[in-house]
Formats: structure tokens, sequence, C-alpha cells
């Protein structure tokens, strides 16, 4: 499973102007998780660049089975 979890917490405050009637806040916790098959893990790449969370992860390449003969005698 692929679990990303993220946290949000933030003040909205007026610098300028410190004489202020109302202060807002908020805050946020996002868990979302996925089940991952048949993917390489030593291949995973994971990049955030402006916000935005890019996961790579290469599927295995499917292992052919192998046939074999076997000679009745």
């Amino acid at each position: 499973y692929l679990i990303i979890t993220a946290e949000k917490s933030s003040i909205n405050e007026d610098v300028e102007n410190k004489n202020y009637i109302r202060k807002e806040r908020s805050y946020g916790k996002y868990q979302r998780s996925f089940y991952i098959g048949n993917v390489d893990k030593n291949a995973i790449e994971a990049s955030f660049t402006n916000g935005i969370l890019k996961i790579t992860m290469p599927k295995k390449e499917e292992e052919k089975l192998s046939t074999q003969k076997i000679e009745i005698k």
C-alpha cells in the first residue's frame, strides 16, 4: 500500500495592521491510501514542486513462464 499523509497549518495575519479584530487559523490533516501491486519498489521516485506531489512507480516486467519439455521413456 502507498499511504500519503499531509498536514496543513497556517495563520492568516495582516502584518501591517496589528489592530485586528479577528485572527483566522486553518488546520487540517489528510491521509489517503492506495493499493499498489506489480511495482518495482527499487525504482520508485517522488518529487514535490509548487504544491504538486508527483510519484513515479514503474511496473515490474512480467516474468515469462519458462516451459520445459520432459521426455517420457
